[in-house]
């Protein structure tokens, strides 16, 4: 989840996960390995701009668009 400051409070959005039923987390997990056998592998020798490359792409690239894909996008806020 993400926390986003806003005038008054604080707003969090993300998924729910919670409310995933098991037949879209078996979706989600065969959407996350065939986006992830796509990508190359790092090794012993990779170095930071790759890892971080590819940090970045676990997190808001492909785990975005499995979520996207398989589970309820939410808003929380204070009011």
């Amino acid at each position: 989840m993400e926390k986003l400051e806003e005038a008054g409070g604080t707003q969090v959005v993300g998924w729910n996960l919670a409310a995933m039923f098991q037949e879209a987390m078996e979706v989600a997990q065969e959407l996350w390995r065939k986006s992830a056998n796509e990508r190359a592998r790092l090794g012993e020798e990779s170095m930071g701009d790759k890892v971080e490359c590819e940090a970045e792409w676990c997190h808001w690239d492909a785990l975005s668009k499995v979520l996207d894909a398989t589970a309820k996008y939410i808003i929380i806020c204070a009011h």
